[in-house]
């Protein structure tokens, strides 16, 4: 086998590097310089980049890890992902971005997803004493929940979390939408003065709790659950969320029966 060896390498005339126009093989680690390669290269062995940026003007990039990190440091934090994402270049730019004030990930552009399916979680409570507990939605594990009366106890307070306000979204709307089930026996909710939409807890992504406000509903002043064995109500609230306030409104479709 033969073996050239030295410390540098010049076209001929010494004005620039030198090309290679049946390919270039590297086993183990090299260091090159401003390097034109005109046909394939292959290197058996790991590739490092240390400069500042790469570019790759190619039709075809085919990866084979399934796991593509973006924002690599060696520190990660919130602050340093803020923003990351993917730009598609058009004629006016496309983007998918992480957004770190709101903890939710970004479209410019209109979403079309086919096929599109939500898992159905349980409504997180906390116990109030008597029966009566607080229902806690959590906007960041899902927006369609289930609660069952007979054994999670009777709803009193609903507390809506985890939804930009109006200093990180202006203008935006979340949805939480709660399948309500009752029991061998119907029991119902609570009395109006401690309904399911007359105490409301809100609380924004990365912010304290609201105060306790009251949901606008379409009649009356309260949602009340079927009382019937067995029937499920679906109870959905829309958080819109403004500069100046955010306010709740409830819908129920209710006694949903065999």
């Amino acid at each position: 086998m033969s073996r050239v060896r030295a410390d540098s390498y010049t076209n001929s005339s010494a004005s620039g590097p030198p090309n290679f126009p049946h390919g270039f093989t590297v086993t183990g680690v090299s260091t090159l310089g401003v390097t034109t390669f005109s046909s394939d290269v292959t290197i058996n062995g790991d590739l490092y980049i240390e400069g500042t940026q790469t570019v790759i003007n190619t039709t075809i990039l085919d990866v084979e890890d399934k796991n593509v990190g973006i924002g690599s440091t060696t520190t990660p934090t919130d602050t340093t992902i803020d923003g990351g994402g993917l730009t598609f270049y058009g004629a006016t730019n496309k983007t998918f971005t992480w957004d770190k004030g709101t903890d939710y990930f970004t479209f410019s552009n209109g979403i079309d997803i086919g096929g599109a399916v939500e898992t159905i979680g349980t409504a997180s409570t906390s116990d109030l004493g008597n029966g009566k507990v607080e229902l806690i939605l959590d906007a960041h594990t899902g927006t369609v929940f289930e609660h069952d009366i007979d054994t999670n106890g009777i709803v009193g307070i609903v507390s809506l979390s985890n939804f930009p306000n109006g200093g990180q979204k202006n203008g935006s709307a979340t949805t939480y939408t709660v399948i309500f089930t009752q029991g061998n026996v119907g029991m119902g909710n609570t009395t109006a003065a401690a309904g399911i939409t007359t105490n409301i807890i809100l609380q924004p992504y990365g912010q304290a709790s609201f105060a306790s406000t009251t949901a606008k509903v379409g009649s009356g002043t309260t949602v009340t659950l079927s009382t019937t064995a067995e029937d499920a109500d679906f109870v959905s609230f829309l958080v819109r969320s403004g500069s100046a306030s955010t306010t709740v409104y409830a819908t129920a479709n209710k006694s949903f029966r065999y």
